[in-house]
């Protein structure tokens, strides 16, 4: 039997969802496709796009959802040397710029000398996303 990926989609934990869903629904136009609450607030978000889906998870559900011990490591690995970035390919950073402008810009807009053109965000739940769009044949850096 052949093993075959299908899918793979972030989680991204935060202290409250709601910023973080904020985000990428009303100003990238994700749609919220589920939500599960916790303790009386969101505790989980699944956002979809395109082919793109993202997750949002609190910290108090991720807890309640594993148990203090692997939330305790996970915490770990996402703060420590286990970081991640989302890296999200689109057609045209030209027209997510204006969307994420007024955003915690980590890295301004910029042409890359592997024929990208990127800008870093940061959002609200403090992770890093960088949007992509490949430049035309000869535009690099």
């Amino acid at each position: 039997m052949h093993l075959r990926y299908e899918s793979v989609a972030p989680v991204l934990i935060v202290e409250r969802v709601e910023p973080t869903r904020d985000f990428f629904r009303d100003r990238l136009g994700f749609a919220q496709t589920a939500e599960v609450e916790h303790e009386g607030a969101l505790g989980f978000v699944m956002l979809e796009k395109d082919d793109v889906t993202i997750m949002v998870q609190s910290h108090a559900s991720v807890i309640a959802d594993f148990g203090d011990d692997a939330a305790r490591s996970m915490n770990e690995a996402i703060s420590g040397r286990g970081a991640a970035m989302l890296y999200v390919n689109v057609s045209s950073v030209e027209i997510i710029i204006p969307q994420v402008a007024d955003a915690d810009v980590i890295v301004p807009p910029r042409r890359t000398s592997f024929g990208m053109h990127e800008i870093v965000v940061r959002e609200p739940g403090g992770h890093a996303v960088a949007f992509a769009s490949r430049l035309p044949q000869g535009e690099g850096v």
